[in-house]
């Protein structure tokens, strides 16, 4: 569904990607597009699929219209059947909306039928505005990364935290320094075991751009990460060129980004553990057996 000629969102997005305060606007006799836009969001009657805190796993909420919401999409539904040029059968739900103001959509979890998002929204002055949450977004986003806890260290942890937290309420830039603190901590932290080796080039490295160093430290640093090195060069460009708005609507992709790089971290984690676990149990069960074969 298009709002204008820059953003284009399916409904669902306005509860799962947008920000707090955020604001679109387009009136009546611009777009009947817009009307279609406004009610299939005020009174979405669909699922998302989110991360649910009380299941601790990703989860399909459901939408609980009211009867009112019903009403409402109902209206839709028939004004679509009877288009008009003007648009004129889109002027009561746009009536309806323009004096309501304020609306909240429900969602339950299909697992846990105690557990309900709400998202809370305004139209004032032909403007759609998210003015709120429960839980917020960054609370379900910090009980979706906790598995990243270990991986990163408490420091880290927190920034990649505050990153998430800053993207809910529509700051950019700012979650786009923490992310590059956290890309870089994970190079520096492949470097400090890389110059334990012999061979290892201290001079070439500290001379190289940080794509090179990438290179240089393919060896130490998760696959991914490595094959996608122009993440720092995206990180930097956002910190000091792109607007707010620009690093907004490219977060998800840069945290996407390195969850896979903390994944692969973890995966060879657990992977070397199992390794070590399994090996001490055959030995053990070698001995218990006698045989010396």
């Amino acid at each position: 569904m298009k709002i204008d000629d820059d953003i284009s969102f399916m409904p669902e997005d306005f509860f799962t990607k947008i920000p707090l305060y955020k604001s679109f606007d387009k009136t009546i006799d611009e777009s009947k597009i817009w009307i279609e836009v406004l009610v299939s969001v005020l009174y979405y009657s669909g699922s998302i699929d989110i991360f649910c805190p009380s299941c601790k796993k990703e989860s399909t909420f459901i939408s609980q219209p009211t009867e009112n919401q019903k009403q409402i999409a109902g209206v839709l539904l028939d004004a679509r059947s009877k288009s008009r040029p003007d648009g004129s059968e889109y002027r009561y739900a746009y009536n309806y909306l323009v004096t309501t103001r304020y609306f909240q959509v429900r969602f339950v979890c299909s697992r846990d039928s105690e557990y309900t998002l709400i998202y809370f929204f305004s139209f004032i002055e032909d403007k759609l505005t998210k003015i709120g949450q429960f839980p917020s977004m960054a609370d379900l986003a910090a009980t979706d990364i906790k598995k990243y806890a270990k991986v990163l260290g408490k420091d880290k942890y927190r920034e990649f935290s505050k990153s998430i937290g800053l993207v809910a309420h529509g700051v950019g830039i700012g979650s786009f320094v923490y992310l590059r603190r956290i890309f870089e901590d994970l190079i520096e932290e492949a470097h400090t075991e890389a110059k334990e080796s012999s061979s290892w080039d201290e001079n070439n490295y500290r001379e190289n751009r940080v794509s090179d160093k990438i290179v240089m430290l393919k060896d130490y640093v998760p696959h991914f990460l490595v094959k996608n090195r122009n993440m720092y060069g995206i990180l930097s460009k956002g910190i000091h060129e792109l607007s707010e708005e620009e690093c907004l609507q490219h977060f998800p992709i840069m945290k996407n980004g390195i969850e896979l790089i903390l994944d692969e971290k973890i995966e060879k984690i657990e992977s070397q553990k199992k390794i070590k676990e399994t090996g001490k149990s055959i030995a053990q069960l070698h001995q218990s057996l006698g045989d010396n074969k």
